[in-house]
């Protein structure tokens, strides 16, 4: 079992979120209001974490909460699924109306209440054009809402002196049913291209799309897991090597976990379970450590840690923290809302009710993770977190997908000629 931890040590030490595009965090709800006011953020400086104090600038964060740096760790854009400033907070060019809908157009005021609603990653190949997913929801027959598509859009960062230009708006990738959010993505075994995940709703079938230097093809379809009905604000994501996958549905506790083949973007080995939803209502927040054994899931009230070196991974559940009740006043209760792994690896939560606390995982490489309840008091209000894939994964050493290292072998080529004179056509 040492022997087995080593290695496990080895293979995932290089996974670690230490990586400069989510060096800025841009976070605040502003009660409904979309004035400019100053608003609240986390920087990765010198080797931590740190609150500041931004703007004043006007975008408001519900749960969809999406932005990007360059390699150099500069913020290129952010956005809250309706609009997208760029770096100077203004709208970012020929982005107007990117993500139409009813939620977007008429249901939600200032930012979309939709977890992973807008995913975010550098196009394969390319230094300066981004990759955009995104949903919003439209009304059905029968009065409830949903997703009906999944759309791709890209930004180009040398357009409009360097403050970015949307060069291509809303290409419908996907028609269908879908959850809410959810959009997860995770490097294909070559290192350069993502797999791009979505799931349809009310079913266990996930689609799966690969994004390339030229195309992005699919949706492969895969059923596995438990069936996704409670998905208004839900999250999902990989270990930062990409070998496992957690998602979590807030009404019934559906918890899933399962590895996944970085090669052939299968998913396999499902571990499933509910929660209770009784005593701890609203599961909605998920997270793996820097290393990637442990998972992280909570509710409104309480945070699990499981093992993913156990023998029976649904087993080694066991609570690390509780909701302590502390309210400041009557709106800005405490409890537990979204989780996500910070570049200095740790793990941040945000807070259920609007507040101006975020929560600390401080060690969560460990099984003693220290959790600790209103570590950051933050300059505004604020509910939501940004949510990043692993940027920096290489490719899967070893695997058969790992084309882009190996060296072209020396072919011995043969050919055949006909007709032999030829006139007007030559065969080859």
């Amino acid at each position: 079992m040492k022997f087995f931890w080593v290695l496990f040590i080895i293979t995932v030490g290089s996974s670690c979120m230490a990586q400069n595009r989510m060096n800025h965090w841009r976070m605040g709800y502003q009660f409904g209001l979309a004035a400019p006011v100053y608003r609240p953020g986390l920087d990765y400086i010198g080797g931590a974490m740190d609150t500041v104090t931004l703007g004043p600038f006007s975008m408001d964060f519900r749960s969809c909460c999406s932005m990007i740096c360059d390699t150099s760790g500069a913020l290129q854009f952010y956005t809250n699924g309706q609009w997208i400033a760029n770096k100077n907070n203004d709208t970012l060019l020929n982005s107007g109306h990117f993500n139409p809908g009813y939620a977007s157009d008429v249901f939600y005021h200032h930012g979309l209440y939709m977890a992973q609603g807008v995913l975010i990653i550098p196009k394969p190949d390319s230094s300066n054009i981004y990759s955009m997913f995104h949903e919003t929801f439209d009304q059905l027959n029968n009065g409830t809402t949903s997703p009906l598509h999944l759309s791709y859009s890209e930004i180009d960062m040398n357009r409009d002196s360097g403050r970015g230009e949307m060069i291509l708006k809303n290409k419908k990738i996907l028609i269908d049913t879908l959850v809410q959010g959810r959009l997860t993505a995770c490097k294909h075994a070559n290192g350069r291209d993502w797999w791009v995940i979505s799931h349809e709703y009310g079913t266990t079938r996930y689609y799966k799309f690969l994004l390339t230097p030229d195309s992005i093809y699919g949706p492969f379809k895969q059923n596995i897991g438990q069936n996704i009905f409670f998905d208004s604000d839900n999250e999902s994501c990989f270990t930062p090597d990409g070998n496992w996958y957690a998602t979590i549905s807030n009404n019934d506790g559906a918890l899933d976990i399962m590895r996944f083949d970085r090669c052939r973007g299968d998913f396999y080995d499902c571990h499933s379970t509910l929660l209770p939803t009784d005593s701890t209502p609203y599961w909605n927040g998920v997270s793996f450590s820097a290393n990637c054994r442990y998972l992280y899931v909570n509710s409104l009230l309480s945070l699990l840690q499981f093992d993913l070196g156990a023998g029976n991974i649904i087993g080694s559940e066991h609570e690390v923290g509780h909701w302590d009740y502390y309210c400041e006043d009557i709106l800005g209760c405490t409890d537990f809302e979204f989780i996500q792994l910070a570049p200095d690896n740790a793990i941040y939560m945000s807070t259920w009710a609007t507040t101006k606390y975020l929560h600390k995982i401080s060690k969560p490489d460990s099984s003693n993770c220290n959790f600790i309840q209103r570590y950051f008091k933050i300059a505004n209000y604020n509910l939501s977190l940004p949510t990043f894939p692993n940027y920096d994964l290489g490719a899967l050493e070893g695997s058969e997908c790992d084309t882009l290292n190996k060296p072209v072998k020396d072919t011995l080529f043969k050919f055949s000629l006909y007709p032999n004179p030829a006139s007007e056509q030559l065969h080859i």
